[in-house]
């Protein structure tokens, strides 16, 4: 069977579950080589789908530049990136501590900056490469309780659209995703997730293979954006919210 991605070496973030790891699984399973870099590093049964993973905490901006650093110098070769680390805070914004809004901030805006501002320049200097940013459907609407979220998420969908323009004449391609609704551990901490039924929050092999679409249209062109939702938007709450 052809290998549609023989010769691609990608970075993926946030691999060691979820969309990360989904994706990391699919893109291997088509002949890219894949490094991981995570909050913490994959079960042991996951390993085999990684030439190499790094464990880091996205908040912590210092340690992820070294890290990143790291990647590039170990791994030259690179010529993909999936920018997919992050994590959901919902709530009254008022009921936050400055902290919280700044590993918010950190982790789902700032850190997709910095691997990006590391990686541009190999890319640029390769005249090849595809970076794709893991959005949400938080990227184009705000939503009650929602506000911490989208300012970071509307932030990405406009890192990627300026970034797009400066990286046109290198023929590197910047790409968003945005998906709604993904049955994930996302919603694990948090007070509410998607209705049980099938329709109600899409499979993270649903996003995986919309990336492997975007890595494998042709050259000349790009897919700059894609808005993916489940059919239905039924959303169980776990407790009585106040807000």
């Amino acid at each position: 069977m052809e290998k549609l991605l023989a010769g691609r070496k990608i970075l993926v973030t946030g691999s060691n579950r979820g969309i990360g790891l989904e994706v990391s699984r699919l893109l291997n399973k088509n002949g890219a080589q894949i490094i991981g870099i995570s909050r913490s590093m994959p079960v042991e049964k996951n390993k085999d789908i990684f030439i190499d993973h790094y464990e880091c905490d996205f908040s912590n901006l210092d340690a992820l530049n070294k890290s990143i650093k790291v990647i590039i110098k170990k791994h030259h070769s690179l010529n993909g990136l999936i920018s997919n680390a992050g994590f959901g805070r919902f709530g009254a914004l008022e009921n936050f501590s400055i902290q919280q809004i700044e590993e918010n901030i950190n982790v789902n805006l700032t850190s997709h900056m910095v691997i990006a501002s590391l990686l541009v320049p190999l890319f640029k200097k390769k005249r090849s490469g595809d970076i794709i940013f893991m959005g949400s459907e938080s990227s184009i609407i705000g939503a009650k309780n929602g506000s911490l979220y989208s300012a970071a998420k509307f932030g990405l969908r406009g890192l990627a659209q300026a970034l797009r323009e400066d990286c046109a004449n290198r023929s590197v391609r910047v790409s968003i995703v945005n998906p709604g609704f993904v049955r994930t551990e996302f919603f694990k901490s948090l007070d509410f997730e998607p209705a049980e039924d099938k329709e109600s929050a899409l499979d993270p092999k649903d996003v995986s293979r919309v990336i492997l679409n975007i890595l494998t249209s042709g050259s000349g062109g790009i897919i700059e954006e894609v808005l993916l939702a489940p059919q239905r938007k039924n959303i169980l709450f776990k407790r009585n919210q106040k807000n």
